[in-house]
């Protein structure tokens, strides 16, 4: 490799995806991340007519992600001193400061996962297959379709099947951290806060049918998961009266004051119309997240995102079931099949949102980790106020990081080392390297990132990996 590359954090060359729910242009985080990193080809020109809904970063085969050595600027020392710290430059690199890292064209690539085999040789001894983990970044303008994740032993039975929507055989645990005010729908509320709106609107009631409120008013043990599915089975099998969900409709806009479960379903009703769907806002948890705030989303979960900007990690898959809110194929019968198959291996439906708390591990550093039994997700926030510098060594058990510069300035400098990089006592050896806003990277385990932070705005990176 050439002397003026580093060996050991990588540029990550990002896929746009453009679905309709996405965000326009101009309202787009996605879009500017995408622009502003100078991700495209010089001969690719954006459609800024199009709807921008994801940035990802990882290695799928639908969506493989391609990657380049960053190359140096210059090599510094930092030295720690008793009056703060004296930099003195060791090297400097005879490139344009916009290919350090920064311009993907004209430069030697290779596939994510080829660079995860070539990694795994060199830190565990064996090839590795690539990432297992899939980063994304949304901007969600309008309601997803109600969707469902197959567990991985489900995920393996309709793939052998054939299923035209499971794409491979993994299963799908997925944590979102909302970066703007983020609203969602996921897992079953208690059913007594479903009884609560059956009470206060006639034509839902008639919706869910007299049988089961009564089931749901007197059974002993109300949240029973054969009662959720039930509940399904009648409003998705069965065909949907659009006089009562007209009715409920104009019963809510009656009201003076609305929930946000009742603010969710006429955001449903305005784009979706009368698709059954729209229901769930009363059966789901519906959940608002402020920016920093997370929730964690297992397989076999009914879940839509409805508005907003987050960071979602899961694992790299892209297998996805849907019974309504979409154009797309449908397979209600497989959604209540993976609801039974929940409730068959006595796994409660009812599921209060599953929110994620971070925790601190430096003061500039916050992990955010589903303690769930099919999660080894972790997404970390790497936060360098204004005026401030900060050197964070990122070690996680030889786990590498993928992910995304959020939010810079034109005054931050951003230096690496890895341990064959570091010298002993107060001196530090750095690679410094030109990064932009909406860059995404690849690093290696135990790889040292000093970010010198000069401007007036903060610094924010989000990186996902395993624990």
């Amino acid at each position: 490799m050439a002397n003026d590359t580093l060996g050991y954090v990588y540029r990550i060359k990002p896929i746009v995806q453009c679905y309709d729910w996405g965000m326009p242009s101009e309202s787009s985080l996605v879009y500017r991340l995408f622009t502003n990193g100078r991700h495209m080809e010089e001969s690719h020109s954006t459609n800024k007519g199009k709807p921008y809904a994801e940035l990802w970063v990882g290695d799928h085969d639908s969506a493989p992600c391609s990657v380049v050595a960053c190359r140096r600027k210059c090599v510094v020392m930092l030295t720690a001193t008793d009056s703060g710290q004296n930099i003195q430059v060791l090297e400097t690199v005879d490139h344009p400061v916009e290919s350090c890292g920064t311009s993907l064209e004209k430069t030697e690539r290779k596939r994510l996962s080829e660079l995860y085999r070539s990694m795994g040789l060199q830190i565990y001894g064996h090839e590795i297959e690539g990432p297992s983990i899939l980063f994304k970044v949304l901007s969600v303008a309008k309601p997803l379709s109600m969707q469902i994740h197959p567990d991985k032993k489900s995920a393996m039975r309709m793939r052998k099947q054939g299923h035209p929507s499971i794409v491979d055989s993994q299963d799908k645990p997925e944590m979102c951290v909302a970066v703007s005010r983020f609203r969602l729908l996921c897992g079953f509320r208690p059913l007594s806060e479903t009884l609560v709106y059956a009470r206060r609107y006639e034509s839902f009631a008639k919706l869910i049918g007299e049988e089961l409120l009564v089931i749901i008013s007197t059974d002993t043990e109300p949240n029973s998961s054969d009662t959720y599915v039930r509940i399904c089975h009648r409003l998705l099998m069965g065909q949907p009266n659009v006089e009562l969900i007209d009715e409920l409709i104009g019963a809510i806009k009656g009201r003076d004051n609305h929930d946000l479960s009742e603010e969710v379903l006429l955001t449903l009703r305005d784009i979706h119309g009368v698709d059954i769907c729209i229901l769930f806002a009363f059966l789901l948890n519906a959940v608002e997240l402020n920016v920093g705030e997370s929730c964690f989303i297992p397989p076999n979960t009914l879940h839509s995102y409805i508005s907003g900007d987050c960071i979602e990690l899961m694992n790299n898959s892209d297998n996805v079931i849907r019974c309504g809110l979409t154009k797309k194929p449908k397979d209600v019968r497989a959604v209540i099949e993976l609801l039974e198959f929940e409730r068959d291996n006595g796994n409660p439906l009812c599921q209060t949102a599953y929110y994620v708390k971070p925790y601190q591990v430096s003061p500039h550093i916050n992990i955010y980790r589903p303690l769930h039994p099919t999660s080894n997700l972790a997404t970390w926030s790497f936060f360098v106020p204004s005026r401030t510098r900060v050197s964070q060594c990122f070690r996680n058990d030889k786990q590498p990081f993928i992910g995304v510069i959020l939010e810079t300035n034109d005054s931050v400098t951003i230096g690496f080392s890895n341990e064959a990089g570091q010298v002993m006592g107060s001196e530090k050896k750095l690679d410094i390297v030109h990064v932009e806003y909406g860059q995404a990277f690849l690093i290696y385990p135990d790889t040292t990132m000093d970010v010198n932070n000069e401007g007036t705005t903060d610094v924010v990176f989000y990186f996902g990996t395993v624990m």
